[in-house]
């Protein structure tokens, strides 16, 4: 895939001010406005970048929301299951894996064992699906939006985060408001504000207070995507632990800091109660990640680990079969 060093400080300029001009975006990383927003629009037409609407925790009035669902299918089923699965709006990943089970799953909704009944009774139903094991989300300590590609500075950084919503104590937005803005933002997440304005109705001083709300009270995060093979870590592992359960807290906070987690989080139930997931960029670093896993929780045991072969879905993005975007499923509780 052709991206070189400046698309990679773009994407990563991006995924920390989604919403950034292009002049201030074009000044962190040395371009001008004009060249950026070209970059911009040849990675997104080349189908290598994508933005997606996420609602977060506090949009789901903090209940928890998320479960990890292992679905095992014969190896002739695996790819209509997958592309079957991957259009279901409340799945958000989709992996076909190398062991335990055909396809792993991270589903989403607004009560643990509503979301567990859902998920076993419907995906359950799909034809071609022999099992559904279903481990409900104690606590999230790294999720896949929040990792960054690592290609500006901190300060840089700094300096986009000056001009991005301030999260904080602020007034919740009324459900309409959230409504209005989460539609327009998912024809386009950087939607100008005069765009925003005269699509919902309001003022442009109107449409700008409300999506500070929005934002900046965490109702809605906005994430920007790379395909992985153009990251430069081109595999996928996920591992499952099992910690002593007074150590959960300090092993998932460890873990998460990890450069190469994608995820991390605890399980309710099963025999593992810690999950991460993990982005490399060959089998030595598969090896690298787990001896590190393996000197900072010393009481942990890894019971199994396994290489995902095929992403369907991630985000709410469906992929092809080269990890390039072909369309969002958009997020439904």
């Amino acid at each position: 895939m052709d991206v070189d060093e400046l698309d990679l400080a773009l994407v990563h300029a991006l995924q920390t001010a989604p919403r950034a001009p292009w002049s201030a975006v074009g000044q962190v990383i040395g371009l001008d406005a004009g060249a950026a927003a070209r970059r911009w629009r040849r990675l997104v037409d080349e189908r290598l970048v994508w933005a997606t609407v996420m609602p977060s925790v506090e949009s789901a009035h903090d209940a928890p929301i998320g479960a990890a669902v292992e679905v095992e299918c014969a190896a002739v089923d695996l790819e209509r299951v997958g592309g079957q699965l991957a259009e279901v709006p409340w799945i958000l990943t989709v992996e076909q894996v190398s062991n335990r089970s055909s396809l792993l799953l991270e589903v989403v909704g607004l009560e643990t064992t509503a979301l567990a009944r859902r998920a076993q009774a419907e995906i359950g139903r799909v034809d071609g699906v022999a099992r559904v094991m279903v481990y409900p989300v104690a606590e999230l300590f790294g999720e896949g939006g929040a990792w960054r590609l690592d290609a500006i500075s901190p300060a840089q950084r700094a300096r986009l985060l000056q001009i991005s919503p301030s999260s904080g104590a602020r007034r919740r937005p009324t459900p309409s408001s959230l409504a209005a803005i989460t539609q327009c933002l998912r024809d386009d997440v950087r939607m100008p504000i005069a765009t925003l304005a005269r699509t919902c109705g309001w003022s442009e001083s109107t449409a700008r207070r409300k999506l500070d709300q929005v934002l900046g009270t965490g109702a809605l995060r906005l994430r920007v995507d790379l395909a992985q093979p153009a990251t430069g870590f081109p595999l996928t592992f996920t591992s499952w632990w099992r910690v002593p359960t007074d150590q959960i807290t300090s092993a998932g906070t460890a873990a998460s800091q990890l450069r190469s987690t994608r995820l991390c989080a605890s399980l309710a139930t099963g025999h593992a109660n810690l999950v991460t997931g993990s982005w490399v960029r060959d089998l030595a670093g598969m090896r690298n990640v787990e001896s590190e896993l393996t000197t900072r929780l010393p009481e942990a045991t890894l019971l199994d680990r396994a290489l995902t072969v095929r992403s369907f879905k991630r985000g709410g993005c469906l992929l092809d079969h080269h990890g390039r975007t072909r369309g969002v499923v958009h997020i439904e509780l």
